[in-house]
């Protein structure tokens, strides 16, 4: 049995959908999420989808890595063989180290040790740690999910931000072209843009996100430190307290989690409507 494959292609990457009459191999490191976009074993069916069909072995290196995205999908009637292994730190649990859970742990640990005697120095640095998480967990999220999302994502930039990516030209690579569209992802969240990450969430969750009122006022204090060697904007040193490390930790970690929740809900969803496809019963959520 098989299930339907998405043929949209609203990006226009030149390789969106790729049938491998033999092996699919693997020679590099430059696109971690390949082999969970990448199906084995598969029967003659599927070659109706693809964009182009290979009649023999597909093998990826770094020489050719950029002709393929993390929006890909490899469909190989042989097998997927790997000889590099890609990087461990997948999105979330999916790989064998997740940075997200490794620095918060540290973070705390460290926070336990500070009292009133501690620098100004280390309490801006465990500031700006927390922030930094965040970051980093919704770019890895949105790298993750945002695959199963391309005709959303194509309609946001096309309504509300077509003058940044539109340039984009149309023999441009499709690692190139993500790249573009992901770097202009990137560098919202990390100026702390909530009015972006409002519309783009909202385009691919279809979910309406009220950020936390300090979360303005954070990135402000953040962005102090980074760009003024923790002074504000008049020139004037900012002074935090193990408290604000706190509350701001408090804060921003649990709408980290909020936005993580989201995502998995989303990709719970995807992935029992494929199962329901294949007449399996639905994942239920690990309440743990």
């Amino acid at each position: 049995m098989s299930y339907d494959i998405d043929t949209n292609n609203p990006l226009g990457f030149e390789n969106h959908i790729i049938y491998i009459e033999g092996n699919l191999i693997i020679d590099t490191n430059k696109l971690p999420l390949i082999g969970m976009q990448s199906m084995c074993n598969a029967d003659e069916s599927y070659e109706r989808y693809a964009t182009k069909i290979i009649r023999e072995d597909l093998q990826i290196t770094d020489d050719n890595v950029n002709e393929y995205s993390s929006f890909t999908n490899f469909i190989a009637k042989g097998d997927i063989i790997s000889y590099k292994c890609p990087d461990d730190n997948l999105p979330y649990p999916f790989g064998n180290v997740d940075i997200y859970s490794d620095r918060k742990k540290e973070f705390y640990q460290l926070l336990d040790r500070m009292d009133e005697n501690t620098p100004q120095l280390m309490l801006q640095m465990l500031y700006v740690s927390v922030f930094s998480r965040y970051e980093y967990s919704v770019i890895m999220g949105l790298l993750f999910f945002l695959k199963y999302k391309m005709k959303e994502i194509d309609e946001f930039f096309a309504k509300r931000y077509k003058k940044q990516v539109r340039k984009i030209k149309d023999n441009t690579p499709d690692r190139i072209k993500e790249f573009l569209y992901m770097g202009h992802i990137r560098g919202n969240v990390y100026a702390g843009n909530p009015k972006f990450m409002r519309e783009l969430l909202f385009a691919v969750l279809d979910v309406k996100i009220e950020f936390p009122e300090s979360f303005t006022e954070g990135y402000e204090i953040r962005n102090s430190i980074v760009h003024r060697a923790g002074c504000d904007s008049n020139g004037y040193p900012i002074h935090l307290t193990k408290e604000d490390v706190q509350n701001i930790a408090n804060v921003i970690d649990g709408f980290t989690d909020y936005i993580t929740n989201l995502f998995h809900e989303d990709e719970l969803a995807r992935l029992n409507s494929v199962r329901a496809q294949l007449g399996l019963p639905p994942i239920r959520k690990n309440k743990n």
